[in-house]
């Protein structure tokens, strides 16, 4: 009797647990006594459907990767951040973009300073086309960095369009017809997209900003892409009678780890200002190297060798072949996903004073602390100080004075990015 109300025992239980019971080899339950309480029967749950997908609305126009950019630069030890010759020390911190028009054959007046006072730096609006076979993008920048980046041919009055081009892609071919960004360099305009606040030598004089003309990419697989374009020149909107530049490139992704651009320019461009221009062969060469080490730590590391041809068919032009060379290396390690350490180091040779206005040496080192709470707002603090091998630099405020040979500067900036 002990054995039989166990067993009822145990069968209650099972059943109030919801234990499942091979009916094949169950053997037949006896009748409960009186005094038993009935197990509660378990409610066997009723399948829900799937709710039926929702189709995601078609959207022609879209913007994304727009970004507001404020700082500030102090220069130590002086107001002006200008070579002795009256020339901007680092590109972006005067707004006269790259100082000679080559439409108009004339220098641009020296703008304001943006040292020293709270200054923004740019506001950049991005629109893409999504049409089902045609694309394009349109890049419009406000601010002093839109003036500095801003084509010859175009108004500097605080606003230019940086990109704007369409593309269309068939199979492994992307042809893109308009104007676009530079292939060469390891920095980008944009300045959320960089590691660093300020710009490098190299990305300032070493190499064009944007481009405008034809250029068409053909990827022979995941991992190598080649690149051929013809264009207007450097930073040039118009044609104005000289060679057009061809640009090639090859792209190799080899890895998750690591990747190799190369990439070549090679046209008609000015030589010597004036009205009008003397223009001559321009020819550079560009390599840019990303590795990826850890998760948390990425190196990158660029190199551009530069050459300006002198016009012999000129009997009165004095003008030499021109050489300049770049070489800068990036570290930035993510400490925590709130701070991230970035370091560059940087060299840049002009051998003849074709970019800089003095023939100079020129090394940079800088750190930059990024601060990022979330995926909107970054925060850089940064300090960087610059070399030269003559006094290039201002001292206060001596343009063709004896100028010193290095310039220290702080910096602080706030990017606000919008998807």
């Amino acid at each position: 009797m002990l054995v039989r109300s166990a067993f009822v025992i145990a069968c209650a239980v099972a059943v109030a647990f919801g234990a499942n019971v091979d009916a094949a080899s169950a053997q037949p339950a006896p009748a409960a006594s009186a005094s038993a309480v009935p197990a509660k029967p378990v409610a066997t749950p009723v399948a829900t459907a799937a709710p039926t997908p929702t189709a995601t609305p078609y959207k022609l126009i879209t913007f994304t990767g727009s970004s507001i950019d404020a700082g500030i630069t102090t220069v130590l030890g002086s107001d002006k951040a200008r070579f002795v010759n009256g020339n901007p020390a680092r590109v972006f911190d005067a707004g006269n973009g790259p100082f000679f028009d080559s439409n108009s054959g004339k220098q641009l007046a020296p703008a304001n300073d943006f040292v020293n006072v709270p200054t923004l730096q740019d506001a950049i609006i991005n629109l893409n086309l999504n049409g089902p076979f045609i694309g394009g993008r349109i890049e419009y920048g406000f601010g002093v960095d839109a003036d500095v980046v801003a084509s010859n041919g175009q108004n500097r009055s605080g606003n230019s369009l940086i990109q704007g081009y369409l593309q269309a892609a068939k199979g492994p071919f992307t042809l893109l017809v308009g104007k676009f960004s530079t292939l060469s360099g390891t920095e980008v305009i944009e300045s959320a997209n960089n590691a660093n606040y300020s710009r490098s030598f190299q990305f300032g004089s070493a190499i064009p900003f944007t481009h405008t003309g034809v250029r068409l990419t053909y990827a022979y697989n995941p991992k190598i892409s080649v690149i051929v374009g013809v264009n207007n020149g450097w930073d040039d909107v118009k044609f104005v009678g000289k060679k057009k530049t061809i640009e090639a490139g090859l792209s190799l992704n080899p890895s998750p780890g690591y990747s190799i651009a190369l990439t070549t320019y090679n046209g008609s461009d000015f030589a010597v200002t004036g009205n009008p221009a003397i223009f001559s062969n321009r020819m550079l060469y560009d390599a840019a190297l990303t590795v990826h080490p850890t998760s948390a730590l990425t190196l990158v590391g660029g190199y551009d060798n530069g050459t300006q041809l002198a016009n012999l068919s000129d009997p009165n032009n004095q003008f030499q072949t021109a050489r300049y060379n770049a070489i800068s290396g990036i570290a930035t390690y993510q400490v925590n996903p709130l701070i991230g350490v970035s370091l560059r180091k940087e060299s840049f040779h002009d051998t003849n004073g074709f970019r800089s206005g003095i023939v100079q040496r020129v090394q940079s080192s800088t750190a930059t602390m990024n601060y990022t709470p979330n995926s909107t707002f970054i925060v850089r603090g940064e300090y960087r100080i610059d070399k030269s091998d003559v006094n290039a630099y201002q001292f206060r405020n001596d343009i063709g004075g004896i100028g010193r040979n290095f310039q220290p500067t702080f910096g602080l900036e706030t990017v606000v990015k919008f998807p």
